[in-house]
């Protein structure tokens, strides 16, 4: 999507989940750019979420946490999965969205 479209949409929302994976100890350099395209809206009151894989460190959540602490959104506790989600991975995540689901 073209991001003025999820600006839009976030606007829009209670809750956002922001995911990456772990590039570098960091997260993806889209998901930077679209934070920083973000920082620039500052949309007010919204609850924020991270999610992300990775290998052999972490680091995208948390640089995306950090991110949105500067925006001044509500962190939640988000979702980190080493390498791809097994079977009970999957179980993990879906409750994650069920979750995020009665937060919003």
């Amino acid at each position: 999507s073209d991001w003025s479209e999820m600006i839009k949409e976030i606007i829009e929302s209670r809750l956002i989940a922001i995911g990456s994976p772990t590039l570098n100890m960091g997260m993806f350099m889209t998901v930077g750019g679209f934070l920083t395209f973000l920082k620039g809206i500052r949309p007010p009151n919204k609850k924020a979420v991270a999610f992300g894989s990775y290998g052999w460190g972490k680091g995208a959540v948390r640089a995306i946490n950090e991110e949105l602490e500067k925006m001044k959104f509500k962190v939640l506790e988000g979702l980190e999965v080493k390498y791809i989600p097994h079977k009970e991975q999957l179980l993990e995540c879906f409750e994650f969205g069920r979750k995020l689901a009665k937060e919003a």
